[in-house]
């Protein structure tokens, strides 16, 4: 299903909560329910969200998932294990399970640390999968808190990034990455 198709659906959705939070790069759009965040999007431009605190305040998929924001966007490196372990869920049901798998094993990768392409596929149990998870990178609805920005060619570089190659320069260079 192409991106937009995904985020028209679930926009369109009134169990759905939205939250716009405003990060340093741009406006940040978070959908969840009361089970699970939805997506993670940049959308717009820098400069201050209209985020809805009664959305923030109800939903504590948002609440979380915003509390993450903060912290990479204060300079700390909050790993994601204590969110998710405070209850954050991703919805990775738009997902194959090889791509599910791909997303759950990058979530382990530490602030501060890269990987290949390749590497992140044989972890995933994708022998020569390097494209297949360049796909799924191209894919993934929860940027930054899904760190595909710390997936990089094996031959060195930056590789791309669905938001642009300066964003991840910037995401990297927050924890501490400079390529």
């Amino acid at each position: 299903m192409p991106k937009r198709d995904f985020y028209t659906g679930l926009l369109n959705n009134p169990r759905i909560d939205v939250y716009e939070y405003s990060s340093p790069l741009c406006t940040i759009l978070l959908a969840a329910d009361e089970e699970s965040l939805k997506f993670c999007s940049f959308y717009g431009q820098a400069g201050p969200a209209s985020g809805n605190a009664a959305q923030l305040k109800k939903n504590r998929q948002l609440k979380l998932a915003s509390s993450f924001l903060d912290e990479i966007f204060s300079g700390t490196r909050p790993l994601i294990d204590r969110f998710t372990g405070s209850g954050l869920l991703f919805d990775f049901s738009p997902f194959s399970e090889k791509e599910t798998r791909v997303y759950r094993e990058l979530l382990k990768v530490m602030p501060g640390k890269t990987l290949s392409y390749q590497k992140l596929a044989f972890i995933a149990g994708i022998p020569r999968g390097a494209r297949f998870v360049g796909n799924a990178m191209a894919k993934n609805v929860f940027p930054i808190l899904v760190p595909c920005h710390r997936v990089v060619p094996e031959r060195g570089g930056y590789g791309n990034y669905s938001s642009g190659v300066g964003t991840k320069k910037f995401l990297l260079k927050k924890e501490g990455i400079i390529l």
